[in-house]
């Protein structure tokens, strides 16, 4: 599978168990954190995705902001520097 179809594939859901894991994780320690006193799941479990989501965001933006940089150096003139 090259690179392409890869990324392709990632982001059309393939990451789905492992962000539901992450989730899962991230309520646990929620609910650890008041001593799992019923009647809190569904908020621990909205506010654990509100934090993957940003997680990941993040992940991707930085990976953009790589991917950028790589473009446009590769794109500059060789022998000229920036700077």
């Amino acid at each position: 599978m090259s690179k392409k179809a890869a990324r392709k594939k990632e982001d059309t859901g393939e990451r789905m168990p492992e962000r539901e894991a992450m989730v899962a994780e991230a309520a646990y320690y929620k609910a650890a954190q008041r001593g799992f006193e019923p009647g809190h799941e569904m908020a621990d479990w909205l506010e654990a995705e509100r934090q993957v989501e940003a997680l990941l965001l993040a992940e991707a933006l930085l990976l953009v902001e790589k991917e950028t940089k790589s473009i446009k150096a590769a794109e500059r003139p060789k022998g000229k520097r920036q700077g």
